[in-house]
């Protein structure tokens, strides 16, 4: 990778971090916190969905099975984590 492709996606990442914090600001004068983490949680969830199973598929192909029950184990518990923290008062 470039020095400047580098720096471009720093930027970029800056720029979406941001602008999410004035999303969220905006977001809270509306919905109370526990219904802006629940929502948020599910748009994550369903964002990560399709790479999950897209991911599923890999490994199946490459190992021979498929660990759902694996990754909805490890995918529960961190929802779960995510929204004991991002819950807290």
């Amino acid at each position: 990778m470039t020095r400047l492709r580098a720096d471009l996606l720093l930027l970029a990442c800056a720029a979406v971090w941001g602008f999410a914090f004035l999303c969220q600001k905006r977001a809270m004068e509306h919905v109370g916190p526990f219904a802006f983490v629940s929502i948020r949680s599910v748009l994550a969830c369903l964002a990560l969905a399709p790479l999950a199973y897209r991911e599923c598929r890999r490994v199946k192909v490459a190992k021979g099975f498929l660990p759902v029950n694996e990754l909805l184990r490890v995918g529960g518990a961190a929802g779960v984590a995510f929204f004991a923290a991002a819950a807290k008062e």
